[in-house]
């Protein structure tokens, strides 16, 4: 099993709709702030307009989603139970991608902003697992997504980066 989110579930009680807006109105607002910081406060890039950004935020986070819905998806095949989705965990996944993508927003591609909202989502359940494991109560799950997925993020500026990344130069400058 990847995860158990047994102790986490206890203590949220929370309504979905309103967890869905919330989620989708800090989509939005990630949305904007990553297009605002990445074209005008790093430096002047004429290659990173905003658009470029925008597409490469919303790719990772929608990526985040899919995948974990594809790996909830395969743990209840392999588990043989009912499948259900929650559409909090769901949600915990996209802001994984959106934090991921924030340090690396402007100077990748579409396809390098898919793999790292995939990898931030499994970074979040993996460090999922390790709190449930040792019993660290994080019900709202800030620890995994800002945490592990903040730390992928980070790495993987020096891995994509079309300039100075390892993939695209194969040195290991950034890194």
């Amino acid at each position: 099993m990847l995860y158990d989110f047994n102790l986490i579930q206890e203590h949220q009680k929370s309504d979905p709709a309103i967890t869905l807006i919330g989620g989708l109105l800090i989509w939005a607002g990630w949305l904007f702030m990553t297009c605002a910081a990445g074209y005008d406060v790093v430096e002047f890039n004429h290659k990173a307009v905003p658009q470029i950004i925008a597409t490469n935020t919303m790719v990772s986070g929608a990526s985040a989603g899919v995948t974990h819905a594809l790996i909830d998806f395969l743990e209840f095949k392999v588990h043989n139970r009912m499948q259900v989705q929650d559409p909090q965990r769901i949600l915990q996944s996209v802001l994984s991608g959106l934090v991921a993508i924030s340090a690396s927003c402007n100077n990748i591609g579409v396809g390098s902003a898919f793999i790292i909202g995939a990898i931030a989502t499994c970074a979040s359940m993996a460090a999922c697992k390790v709190l449930c494991r040792y019993k660290i109560d994080d019900p709202i799950g800030s620890f995994q997504i800002f945490g592990f997925s903040g730390m992928w993020g980070c790495l993987a500026v020096g891995i994509f980066d079309k300039d100075k990344g390892v993939i695209n130069t194969g040195s290991f400058e950034m890194v």
